[in-house]
């Protein structure tokens, strides 16, 4: 990161960008759709785990630490395995130095990982906002435990709707595919499937345990290079594009196929 000082008004003020490749970025957009910026250059997780970083970085500079509330708008937004892996992490480490914690998320899977991160050292409970026509917004507490095991059922349930009719959103169905495999590989192989791993090394892992054969890991492999396509969308609008509808059918068959196969092979 580079800092400048200018001159705005009459007042000194610092100018930053940040350099990718020796490539200045500027946090404005350019002056034409083609200049390097923040918007065009850096992926949607790029600028999810950026504005973090600024956030954690604001947050230490604060005398009154110990006595804030601290409220986390869905952190890990558009982030990898392995960048949710260090949310995690930083959230935890702030258990300690803070008043309170409010983290909103729309992955149970992840808010149960944190409260688990929690341990027991401090309270927490978990709280489901709930839309009502007659009452508008309301919280209830919920079990992260079931939300969590819904959320892969209902998205199965998408899939294989897909799949028989061509219904439902597409885009939704294919950047969901790979948490879907993760999730399914974790329950299957938990000592391999590592929270903290990238699905790429977890399949590495488990061809070298010899736990899948070789076709399994191909096929896996091709399901992966396929969700890696719609897993980081930079936000324009060329990424946010309809899947072609015959290779997303082809890739749930691939998906639900090598699950069950899988699933079968370890029940018998």
């Amino acid at each position: 990161m580079r800092l400048k000082k200018e001159q705005a008004r009459g007042k000194a003020v610092a100018a930053w960008a940040i350099a990718i490749r020796r490539k200045r970025i500027d946090v404005k957009n350019g002056k034409s759709a083609r200049e390097p910026n923040f918007k065009n250059t850096l992926s949607a997780g790029d600028r999810s785990a950026l504005a973090f970083a600024f956030f954690l970085a604001q947050l230490e500079q604060k005398q009154d630490l110990g006595e804030r509330i601290v409220v986390l708008d869905d952190p890990i937004t558009s982030q990898d395995a392995g960048r949710k892996q260090f949310t995690r992490h930083q959230i935890t480490s702030l258990v300690d130095r803070v008043r309170q914690i409010i983290v909103l998320s729309h992955e149970p899977s992840f808010l149960l990982d944190l409260a688990e991160d929690f341990g027991g050292q401090i309270a927490r409970s978990a709280l489901k906002l709930r839309w009502g026509k007659d009452v508008g917004t309301s919280m209830e507490r919920t079990d992260l435990s079931a939300e969590a095991t819904d959320r892969v059922l209902i998205f199965e349930g998408k899939m294989i709707e897909c799949l028989r009719t061509g219904e439902g959103d597409a885009f939704e169905i294919a950047c969901g595919l790979r948490d879907y495999v993760e999730q399914k590989l974790t329950v299957l192989f938990p000592s391999q499937a590592r929270k903290d791993a990238t699905l790429a090394a977890v399949l590495n892992d488990l061809k070298r345990s010899q736990l899948i054969d070789d076709a399994d890991f191909e096929r896996l492999r091709a399901i992966n290079a396929y969700c890696n396509k719609w897993k980081h969308p930079t936000g324009l609008v060329v990424d946010l594009q309809r899947p072609d509808e015959r290779e997303l059918q082809g890739m749930i068959s691939k998906v639900l196929d090598v699950i069950g196969k899988l699933m079968r092979r370890l029940a018998s």
